[in-house]
């Protein structure tokens, strides 16, 4: 049988490969940017935040990288493609024509058998049967070559047919992600790493799951999100500052001074970071001081939970029937003001408690000089509005320490200048 050639448009075809060959330079310019842009940076920007730019720029190139080389690799093999179709398609019209004029001449042949074997059987002289034999065998051999003839044709045409298979199958790997003759990953077949061609276009990818058609290695895309992780503790994070950051993201301690003040108050009876006490402590610490959006938060509650309950008591008892409802109103907010007083009250004696036992334990542990004890408890019973002021004393205190040049003043400035630079200084 004589085979149907492939189905398809050539040139349509190779259009595609060049518009992926357009992606793969597209990509490569992408490449190349990125690439040119951390490179131009990377001497005037240092620290953290460029390191962390730098590698996700470079993750990013990595797969700009893989992503041209897979569109490369495609573009060559539907190009190779174009080709092969071009070639089986061409090839087999040709041989069709070929097959189809040896059919006819054997045909022909055979046709002109047939009559001369009639005109045999009618024939009587001896010169004119042998005659008629001869003829009878010449069209029947000629008929026989021109089958013989039109089933190579046909032969050729199949070959031509299965090799263009074959090599459509061989395109058909690459345009799948299967890449013959190419090593897996660094973690071997059938992973492949970063910056490879592939299905993952660059990101490491494994293309060996069930069910499905592969996946991406799992925390392999970690690096192409742009996002630097945190950690789990906010105030233990690596990302220098993020810790005050977060507080004002979430309005816990809404300003370096609350933080201040907080760190204050908690590092020397602690003896270990404010931070490492985590955000859900420093919250309830906050609110506990009046310091911070939540301790702020702590008094406007006080004030509208005193409110309400007077509002409420006065309603459900009756006096609205007494007595006008705006002198209940009066009453009632009135109520929330105290309500609000009396829980900033108590956050004023929360902290001034705690900076007493912080100055005890401080004086126990480092037999603290004469005056940075009191300058200490002002700012307990003062407040925080009083830190700048007491900070002033305690430098100047700090100061004179350091020009006595004993080891005990020496010793104690140092004290000094922890508590300073908690306080900013």
């Amino acid at each position: 049988m004589f085979p149907e050639p492939p189905k398809g448009s050539p040139g349509e075809i190779s259009g595609c490969s060049r518009t992926l060959s357009n992606a793969a330079d597209d990509l490569e310019r992408a490449d190349g940017g990125l690439r040119g842009a951390s490179s131009s940076l990377e001497a005037d920007w240092q620290g953290y935040a460029a390191a962390a730019y730098h590698s996700s720029s470079e993750a990013l190139a990595s797969v700009a990288r893989g992503g041209a080389e897979t569109f490369r690799e495609s573009a060559h093999a539907v190009s190779g493609y174009a080709t092969a179709l071009d070639h089986a398609q061409s090839e087999i019209r040709r041989l069709r024509t070929l097959y189809d004029e040896a059919k006819h001449r054997q045909a022909a042949a055979a046709n002109l058998a047939g009559r001369l074997v009639g005109s045999l059987a009618s024939a009587t002289k001896p010169a004119e049967v042998t005659r008629l034999q001869s003829q009878v065998t010449t069209a029947e051999g000629q008929s026989q070559d021109a089958g013989s003839e039109a089933d190579g044709y046909a032969q050729r045409a199949n070959t031509v047919l299965a090799e263009f298979k074959q090599s459509a199958s061989r395109y058909e790997q690459v345009l799948n992600g299967e890449r013959p003759g190419r090593g897996g990953g660094p973690l071997g077949s059938p992973f492949s790493g970063a910056g490879s061609a592939g299905p993952g276009f660059g990101a490491p990818f494994n293309s060996f799951a069930l069910p499905g058609n592969g996946s991406f290695v799992p925390g392999g895309l970690s690096a192409y999100s742009g996002v630097i992780p945190v950690g789990d503790d906010p105030y233990n994070s690596p990302i220098p500052g993020f810790g005050i950051y977060w507080d004002g993201r979430h309005e816990n301690l809404t300003s370096p001074d609350d933080l201040t003040n907080l760190i204050l108050l908690i590092a020397p009876v602690a003896g270990i970071p404010a931070r490492e006490l985590g955000g859900a402590a420093l919250r309830q610490l906050g609110i506990k001081l009046g310091i911070g959006a939540g301790g702020r938060a702590a008094v406007d509650d006080a004030g509208q939970k005193a409110l309400q309950t007077t509002l409420d008591r006065a309603l459900g008892s009756g006096e609205a029937h007494h007595q006008p409802f705006s002198q209940i109103v009066r009453r009632s907010i009135e109520a929330g003001r105290m309500g609000s007083a009396t829980e900033r009250v108590a956050q004023s004696q929360a902290r001034a408690r705690l900076l007493d036992a912080a100055v005890k334990v401080v004086d126990k542990i480092h037999s603290l000089p004469p005056g940075l004890q009191e300058g200490l408890a002002e700012i307990a019973h003062r407040g925080s509005f009083y830190l700048s002021y007491g900070a002033t004393q305690l430098g100047r205190l700090q100061a004179s320490l350091l020009k006595s040049g004993t080891p005990a003043a020496q010793a104690a400035a140092r004290v000094i200048g922890r508590i300073l630079s908690l306080l900013g200084r």
